[in-house]
């Protein structure tokens, strides 16, 4: 499968995540001539085995002579890929975007939608994610990769500080997916039960060293704590600094936090 849009860090943090590469191009009858069916499967092709000049210049006959034509949303989808790769990402959600309303396929809408959100997500335009995400998950069969749009919306509910509606995001992966490799970063969200943003700043085995961390941090916060807890079938000791109502305040306290362990992240 190809990449989507980056976004923060993986695994638990996911600075990346996977895009899905069209299942079945041109299924049916359509507008299209068979030449220009036949240069969407080629662009898709070409895609597939990285040739992003290709797969671009075959998607560009196709958009260049028929912009209009519903099946040419595969076109532009594809393209799309090939500028997420290029790290063109307001380029491709244009293309995404005329994807969308175009589209006639519920499964390339769906996928559309998914990484329409992820590069609205990576741009701060985290309501517009949510609604993406959101549309997505509508039209997607209860099968991967549903599980990680299902991860990607509820931490863009966490980030616009709606919690409930993120547990239940998280709840439904766990629910439908348990065994899935994003089912470990839904566990650890699902189970953050504060209504606030913190800052991770370490994970330890030994309990001494969770202690010392804590010392550090005390001439630049007032407020740090150890939380014991479960992290990958084994007990740790993690320690978390500052309470904030929101993600801005939470990444101005980050910057404090790094300059004493730059591992630190934002939580959840």
């Amino acid at each position: 499968m190809a990449k989507w849009y980056p976004c923060s860090r993986i695994p638990s943090r996911h600075s990346r995540w996977t895009a899905i590469a069209l299942l079945a191009l041109l299924a049916g009858c359509g507008e299209l001539p068979p030449n220009m069916r036949q240069s969407i499967i080629d662009a898709d092709r070409a895609y597939r085995k990285h040739d992003i000049d290709t797969a671009i210049k075959k998607s560009d006959e196709v958009i260049a002579q028929h912009a209009g034509v519903p099946e040419t949303a595969e076109a532009y989808y594809v393209r799309a890929l090939c500028r997420i790769d290029q790290g063109r990402a307001r380029d491709a959600m244009a293309d995404l975007q005329v994807c969308v309303q175009l589209s006639k396929r519920p499964d390339l809408t769906a996928r559309a939608y998914a990484s329409l959100g992820g590069i609205q997500h990576d741009l701060g335009q985290l309501q517009a994610a949510a609604g993406s995400f959101q549309r997505a998950l509508q039209k997607l069969p209860n099968a991967p990769p549903a599980d990680q749009v299902l991860l990607r919306y509820g931490i863009c509910l966490q980030r616009l500080g709606q919690w409930d509606d993120a547990r239940t995001q998280f709840s439904t992966l766990l629910s439908r997916f348990p065994t899935s490799p994003y089912a470990e970063d839904a566990r650890r969200r699902l189970n953050w039960k504060n209504a606030f943003f913190a800052i991770q700043c370490g994970a330890f085995v030994k309990q001494s060293q969770a202690d010392a961390l804590i010392q550090k941090l005390r001439s630049a916060f007032s407020e740090s704590w150890v939380d014991p807890e479960s992290r990958f079938g084994r007990p740790m000791y993690v320690v978390y600094a500052g309470k904030y109502g929101t993600l801005a305040e939470a990444e101005a306290g980050l910057r404090d936090a790094r300059r004493v362990t730059p591992e630190a992240f934002i939580v959840p």
